[in-house]
């Protein structure tokens, strides 16, 4: 019988597998499941490297730094994928900036957003509105995909009150320009650490979606 070597994909398979049965049985799953679907993914894609690590045994059968190097470039594009995946957004805000900023996708007139090959962070440069137009397309960070740096005091999280960034609101929507629909994301930039529907309308939410209609006809 052939022995079984513990090549990088071998390795970190069985742990994936392992941690996902481990969160499975003793994981907290959370309200909405979603810890159990986390732990059928981890399973799943150690399942999944086993079988490409069967395979490559296979195919190569002797050959194991053959093997070993071609999975360390199949871990190695993984892992640089899932790190493009999580990208952020780094903006750039006005001195004391504070209220709403919007990136409005798919404006055709727009600029593109620039995405350095190596790097996981878009740096933009918030304008006095708080409304940035692209006709790029979305973060695939399913996460808060925002990082707020003010133009001479730094990073809004780690700054001492007021200027600490306290549970920022961010969500996902749809903007409607009379007959045209654009995807958004939306962040609050405000000194309290809570949100409610109300700071919607005290701060004149329609009014700053009516202006980012303006600019997009403009």
């Amino acid at each position: 019988m052939r022995r079984i070597i513990p090549t990088p994909l071998l390795i970190i398979s069985i742990g994936l597998f392992l941690y996902g049965l481990f969160m499975n049985m003793f994981g907290d799953s959370g309200e909405e499941g979603w810890g159990s679907l986390v732990a059928m993914i981890l399973c799943g894609a150690g399942i999944a490297g086993l079988v490409v690590f069967s395979i490559l045994r296979l195919t190569l059968k002797s050959r194991i730094w053959t093997q070993v190097l071609i999975e360390v470039v199949i871990i190695a594009g993984l892992a640089f994928y899932f790190y493009k995946k999580s990208g952020k957004y780094e903006f750039l805000l006005p001195h004391n900036y504070r209220g709403y900023v919007v990136v409005v996708y798919g404006v055709d007139h727009a600029s593109k957003l620039k995405k350095p090959f190596f790097r996981n962070k878009i740096k933009l440069y918030v304008p006095s509105s708080g409304i940035i137009l692209t006709s790029g397309k979305p973060s695939d960070n399913y996460d808060d995909p925002a990082i707020f740096l003010d133009s001479t005091l730094g990073e809004i999280q780690n700054l001492p009150a007021p200027f600490t960034r306290y549970e920022i609101p961010y969500s996902s929507d749809t903007l409607h320009c009379g007959e045209k629909n654009y995807l958004m994301d939306v962040w609050l930039i405000k000194d309290k650490p809570s949100w409610t529907n109300e700071d919607d309308i005290q701060n004149r939410f329609d009014l700053k979606l009516a202006e980012a209609c303006n600019l997009i006809s403009n």
